[in-house]
């Protein structure tokens, strides 16, 4: 792949899981607006009522000002997600986890989705650009997340777990959600395949990732039924950097 040709590759797959970002982006936004709006609200209460209190309102306001600090803050972080790279970079995958969970925490929550990260290695270094292990993680993790919100479980579960093979950092999202269909599962990375209901699926997100992971990180996706545990598992391998 050319130069040209992988800058073009980049800027289709952040404008591909463009739709999911500001998805998250609104999630994130949604508490502190509320939070905001309630503050306000208690602010033109004190003065209609003629109750100001000034340690009352110097509060509120800094608590909005709090709030519309960690809104910024929100915005910079997928502003620094969508910048291109331009070349590749020593990462930390423990890094890579934060900033993927960073920005699916809160839609996690909303449905009542845990989470658990698991490291059984200590060798977590790679070569890749800046934000493609999270845009890979980003789209399991939605995936899981878009698949357990639509079932009535006692518990929803997605589990992280980092290892080490043969040379190779193995990062693996499980989700109880249920197996995939064995007739359809060697099709889930195919361009434009999704057996999500429109408008929620493009079946691009999986198509992408596999094509990051070979194309940029030199390693491979595959996906894993457990009947057993009724449990579906994405691996990443990407080769550890020497």
């Amino acid at each position: 792949m050319s130069n040209e040709q992988d800058a073009i590759f980049r800027t289709l797959t952040k404008k591909a899981t463009l739709g999911d970002m500001i998805s998250m982006i609104a999630h994130q936004w949604k508490q502190p607006l509320s939070v905001i709006s309630v503050l306000n609200t208690g602010m033109d209460l004190q003065l209609e009522l003629d109750n100001f209190d000034k340690q009352k309102f110097l509060s509120y306001n800094r608590q909005i000002k709090e709030q519309i600090d960690y809104m910024s803050e929100t915005i910079n972080d997928f502003r620094n997600f969508l910048q291109e790279d331009s070349k590749k970079n020593i990462l930390d995958i423990k890094v890579c986890i934060q900033k993927a969970l960073k920005f699916t925490a809160i839609a996690l929550t909303k449905n009542d989705i845990l989470f658990e990260v698991n490291f059984y290695t200590d060798k977590c270094k790679f070569l890749g650009f800046n934000n493609d292990v999270t845009q890979i993680l980003i789209v399991f993790i939605s995936n899981a997340k878009d698949k357990l919100s639509l079932l009535a479980l006692e518990t929803k579960k997605i589990t992280i777990d980092v290892n080490e093979e043969n040379e190779n950092l193995l990062i693996s999202v499980k989700d109880n959600g249920g197996i995939i269909d064995e007739s359809i599962i060697n099709d889930i990375f195919i361009e434009h395949f999704t057996t999500k209901k429109e408008p929620n699926g493009n079946g691009i997100g999986l198509y992408i990732a596999n094509k990051i992971a070979k194309e940029h990180l030199h390693g491979k996706i595959w996906v894993e039924n457990n009947k057993e545990e009724n449990s579906v598992t994405f691996t990443l391998s990407i080769p550890l950097k020497k």
